[in-house]
């Protein structure tokens, strides 16, 4: 059975422009090269450090951003760099969350004429269908169609939250990208969010890429865990595979930086430094500067490609096979 989504090779660069009039004088690598898959039903987190790429890798995939290279496939068939017309099919069973709700909804209109919108445009629905859709979905991210005459600055972020989930969800997609869903949120907020992203999954069969950097989030609503770092893959697989194992010495430091106040100070080796430049990658890995296993040969000379270390689990790292161990005793504090 083929995947919901793939993407293969898939390659971002944005122009560096100075001068009047504009020229260009460089590039800078927001993605380059990414393969992943996700299968129907699953729900895959994406994580890494900010700029690292993956809001980035989400547009690109919705069609936001045109890819500079490579394919994205859904359902079996190719969606990048289609025409518009195509790709406003495409766009009814493929969704996008912002990582602020707010700024997806027009100020100037109430919440009921922003539900209603994409329906008239991505639908031959009547108006008498449109209102049945509206209230149904409205309903079922648990607020009241009363709340449909009211304006988005009269919700707090919780709501908003649950009136972009509603502002999606009537167009009955298949897949959706959640960009840090939680974000800003008070914890409490947080977990009614997540209860509800859970219950909407299995009630509309839903499908998510879950774009996150907080671990503990991913680790509670991820089938599988995608790391990436400036772009690139690093690791990829089962989520506990991933937490308890971690392969790259990138994932496991940024697994070392979890607080665990039940086990005292952080294990591990702590991330060192900033990233490099996007627009002045190193040589070979693009990790080596910051990491404490990198050697000349071949971390220096030769970028890793990903190579599988455990069922499912993929890294993309020279020296992985040594560095398991890097957080001692980290499968039994998990």
């Amino acid at each position: 059975m083929p995947a919901m989504l793939e993407v293969k090779s898939l390659t971002k660069h944005f122009p560096i422009t100075r001068g009047f009039p504009k020229r260009t004088v460089g590039w800078l690598t927001a993605v380059d090269g990414v393969d992943f898959t996700v299968q129907a039903g699953e729900t895959v987190g994406l994580v890494g450090e900010s700029g690292c790429g993956k809001s980035t890798l989400g547009k690109t995939i919705l069609g936001l951003y045109k890819p500079t290279a490579g394919t994205v496939c859904f359902q079996g068939q190719v969606i990048s760099g289609v025409s518009k017309s195509a790709a406003r099919q495409v766009r009814r069973e493929l969704q996008y969350v912002y990582q602020d709700p707010g700024a997806s909804l027009n100020p100037w209109w109430t919440v009921g004429w922003s539900l209603r919108e994409p329906l008239r445009v991505h639908t031959r629905l009547s108006p008498q269908e449109i209102t049945a859709r509206v209230e149904e979905m409205i309903t079922a991210v648990g607020l009241t169609p009363d709340h449909l005459q009211r304006y988005p600055h009269e919700f707090s972020g919780g709501q908003q939250r649950r009136l972009a989930l509603a502002r999606i969800l009537v167009l009955q997609p298949r897949l959706v990208i959640f960009d840090e869903p939680t974000a800003g949120l008070d914890v409490s907020v947080q977990a009614t969010i997540l209860q509800l992203l859970q219950e909407l999954k299995e009630r509309f069969a839903l499908t998510y890429l879950f774009i996150s950097h907080d671990l503990g989030i991913v680790r509670l609503m991820c089938d599988r865990v995608t790391v990436m770092y400036l772009g690139h893959i690093m690791e990829t697989g089962p989520t506990e595979a991933i937490f308890q194992a971690p392969a790259h010495p990138y994932t496991q430091a940024l697994l070392a930086a979890v607080p665990k106040p039940e086990i005292g100070p952080w294990q591990g080796t702590l991330l060192q430094g900033e990233p490099p430049r996007p627009d002045a990658l190193p040589s070979g890995c693009r990790f080596r500067l910051r990491c404490s296993y990198a050697q000349d040969d071949p971390c220096a000379q030769r970028e890793p490609t990903l190579h599988e270390v455990a069922p499912g689990q993929m890294v993309a790292c020279h020296v992985a096979s040594r560095t398991f161990d890097l957080v001692p005793g980290r499968a039994a504090q998990q």
